[in-house]
């Protein structure tokens, strides 16, 4: 299954090995989890960062994603845009650049 980057919000969660994370699904709604940390990355002082999915399927300009914890409202799988989407290598998290 390929994995990918999610364009995200995040912040600390309430334990030191978490983060909560928010992010836009594809309908425009949103979703909320607690993700190991390990799984967000690139966070910003603006708390915009990235967090590691298992993309499913790809239709268009959609995808799905599974989630790595469950969100608050729908699941463990949303239905993002693909353009949220970044490839793991070749991404400069950091940055938000792409390299290579």
């Amino acid at each position: 299954m390929e994995q990918s980057w999610l364009k995200c919000s995040a912040s600390p969660g309430q334990f030191p090995t978490e983060m909560a994370v928010a992010g836009t699904q594809s309908n425009g709604h949103s979703f909320s989890l607690f993700a190991p940390k390990e799984y967000v990355a690139g966070v910003q002082a603006d708390e915009t960062g990235y967090l590691k999915v298992d993309v499913v399927d790809r239709w268009g300009d959609l995808a799905l994603v599974r989630l790595p914890a469950q969100t608050f409202e729908t699941g463990q799988y949303v239905t993002v845009k693909v353009t949220d989407l970044h490839p793991i290598s070749g991404y400069m998290l950091s940055t938000g650049a792409k390299v290579g």
